[in-house]
């Protein structure tokens, strides 16, 4: 099994001192831009935001250094794969310390993670990873718990159901860029099974997804034409949904909640009006239906409580007909994140050498 890289780190930390960088409107346009597609051309960006080549290199860089731009990478349908995705909130026990870093480390470590956050509150600690079965993820969570028997004292399943919404940086960025909404049906997605070449393409892509498909060809023994072909049938098949940035959302002033409701009741009108709300919305960077004891759950990003505040009126005010119940979790920070958690390569692999 290949061991997880540096590249799953976290996206906010509550515990950074002087942690808000100064950025300017180029450079959330710059940022927009490359959130809605991280391999756009430099001059393309460019002439979007009327700076020289140079200039947008510099301000990129710039943003890169400070920490603001972390990586640049390709959105996963992970489902092609075969996989579900499962969220675990956690209540510890704050006694041991040394048992509580062992067992956030575990959660880290393990290839089927997908995040890692700390909370301040009702838990304190949220896990997020995926498996192919229900009962692949009451194994591994049974693995896990019976290791920490005594630092473990409670815990909440959910299973998503649906996406509504999932981006990496807050709309509020967007101005003059446009936001694409465009969702496919599975029947519109081209048959498409990625071979060992295109696994080791995906990888590439999710350590830095603006490399140039000649310095990809270098590493797989293909020619850039290719590789490139190779991401065209990926992108066309819905592996790849999207190529997008990971931002610092500490550094860009930003602090994360996630708001669960429960709802009396849900139809098809409530489903169109929650698609268009989550879309339309600058705070909500994600919403997802979940089976559990929450029937949904936002991530919402905001820059002070009162701010926050705005943001639940408006769900409650928008949905005030079918809320039942609801409840919001201080995030504190990310330990880990990953887009394409490295269980999904470890058993492709598998597969694809014993079809061979």
């Amino acid at each position: 099994m290949a061991e997880k890289t540096l590249i799953g780190q976290g996206r906010f930390d509550e515990s950074i001192e002087n942690k808000k960088v100064k950025t300017d409107l180029r450079d959330h346009k710059i940022m927009a831009i490359l959130a809605e597609n991280s391999r756009t051309p430099m001059n393309k960006i460019a002439k979007a935001v009327k700076l020289s080549r140079d200039g947008v290199n510099y301000r990129i860089k710039r943003l890169e250094k400070l920490g603001v731009i972390k990586r640049f990478f390709p959105i996963i349908n992970l489902e092609s794969f075969g996989y579900k995705m499962f969220y675990v909130f956690m209540l510890l026990d704050e006694l041991d310390q040394t048992k509580q870093k062992k067992l956030i480390d575990d959660l880290v470590a393990h290839p089927n993670t997908k995040a890692v956050r700390e909370y301040s509150d009702t838990w304190d600690v949220e896990l997020v990873f995926i498996a192919k079965t229900i009962i692949e993820m009451d194994e591994i969570l049974m693995k896990i718990t019976s290791k920490y028997p005594e630092v473990i004292l409670e815990k909440e399943k959910m299973e998503v159901i649906k996406n509504y919404n999932s981006i990496y940086l807050p709309y509020k960025f967007y101005e003059g860029v446009e936001r694409n909404f465009e969702w496919k049906d599975r029947k519109d997605f081209k048959k498409y099974r990625p071979d060992e070449k295109d696994l080791k393409i995906i990888e590439m892509l999710c350590k830095d997804c603006r490399t140039s498909t000649y310095k990809m060809a270098e590493n797989i023994n293909l020619s850039a034409d290719a590789v490139s072909y190779r991401i065209k049938n990926l992108v066309d098949a819905g592996i790849i949904q999207k190529f997008t940035i990971m931002v610092d959302l500490t550094k860009l002033g930003f602090h994360w909640y996630t708001y669960a409701m429960q709802v009396k009741t849900f139809s098809k009108e409530y489903d169109n009006k929650m698609k268009e709300f989550v879309r339309q919305h600058d705070n909500i960077i994600g919403d997802i239906k979940t089976l559990g004891t929450w029937d949904f759950m936002f991530h919402i990003l905001t820059y002070d409580a009162p701010h926050y505040h705005k943001t639940i009126k408006e769900i409650k005010t928008t949905f005030s007909d079918i809320v039942k119940d609801y409840e919001t979790w201080v995030a504190y920070k990310e330990y880990f994140f990953d887009v394409f958690p490295r269980i999904v390569v470890d058993e492709e692999i598998k597969m694809t050498s014993s079809v061979d």
